[in-house]
């Protein structure tokens, strides 16, 4: 019997048409399911590697700040992205606290009810914050499978704040005092960087809170002494 004649019948028909919608919704399915997973992978698997730096410029012979000295805070993050998505900068935050020897000592202890206390056992540290930014940038990529950098600096000068100068310099001749050096006082960084994964589309309802956090990736280092 030849097939030239041949024509489904209405029931064979509807399971043709069954059949093929099924195919679709399953292949559907799996990209579905298989895009969620590599964002999941995304926010599971990518990191950044931090570096920070403090200098100061223009200071006395001894190493002291003088008047005309600046305060200079700087990091770098590299950013790792070992997935098969590309990412993209969005939003950084940092601050950065002194190590407030003065408070600790007695020498300036009314800086103690506005510094933040770190206790360790039976001692307790107190920091100065100096630095506290936020602020959007550039939305450059960190392609799959490779990594990306993101910089900033920040300058603190007696001009542009003096009253948060004038406690970093008395901190510091502490440091120079004591060891012969204002690099001898020890800083806290904290830095909070967040990523956004291409390719997941913003929510248009600005309810959908679960649905912000799926497209974006947040990475934290260091300990926030703002909380």
């Amino acid at each position: 019997m030849g097939l030239a004649g041949w024509r489904p019948t209405p029931e064979q028909g509807a399971w043709t048409v069954l059949a093929v919608a099924t195919a679709v919704f399953v292949t559907l399915a799996a990209a579905s399911s298989a895009n969620y997973a590599s964002v999941v992978v995304a926010h599971t698997i990518s990191y950044m590697v931090p570096r920070f730096a403090i200098s100061y410029d223009q200071t006395a012979p001894s190493g002291a700040l003088t008047l005309n000295s600046s305060i200079n805070a700087s990091f770098s993050l590299r950013v790792e992205n070992p997935s098969s998505r590309t990412l993209r900068f969005f939003f950084v935050a940092y601050s950065a606290w002194i190590e407030d020897w003065p408070a600790r000592d007695g020498y300036n202890a009314t800086r103690r009810t506005t510094d933040k206390a770190f206790v360790n056992g039976s001692q307790t540290a107190y920091f100065f914050q100096v630095v506290a930014e936020s602020r959007n940038i550039p939305q450059d990529p960190v392609p799959a499978h490779g990594n990306a950098t993101v910089s900033l600096s920040f300058r603190l000068t007696r001009a542009t704040d003096p009253s948060r100068f004038d406690v970093v310099r008395n901190i510091t001749d502490e440091g120079v005092s004591r060891n012969g050096s204002a690099d001898a006082v020890p800083w806290n960084h904290w830095v909070r960087l967040d990523l956004l994964i291409e390719g997941v589309p913003e929510p248009s309802n600005l309810e959908a809170g679960y649905l912000r956090d799926l497209r974006r990736i947040e990475l934290q280092w260091g300990l926030n002494l703002g909380f």
